[in-house]
């Protein structure tokens, strides 16, 4: 779980199954930093957001300032300040 969300972002704006994981430090939210689809609706899903190019774009910037957030230098901070604040 945790490479593919952290890598597929950098390059392309994330498709990703609609479920219940949960995350930490910063969710991500369907047509806000990710598209989220149901299993078997993944290509309908793609197909339907290639037609939406800037709303596409600016799916695939979020992404990027998320996985911001999980880069060692940002993450190991914030991990520090869960265990000091426990």
């Amino acid at each position: 779980n945790c490479f593919r969300h952290l890598e597929s972002p950098v390059n392309a704006a994330m498709l990703m199954w609609d479920d219940n994981t949960a995350w930490h430090q910063k969710d991500w939210v369907h047509g806000e930093n990710c598209i989220k689809c149901e299993q078997g609706t993944e290509i309908e899903t793609a197909i339907e957001w290639l037609n939406k190019p800037n709303e596409l774009y600016d799916v695939y910037m979020n992404g990027v300032v998320t996985v911001d957030n999980f880069r060692f230098e940002n993450y190991i901070p914030y991990l520090e300040n869960l265990i000091n604040n426990a």
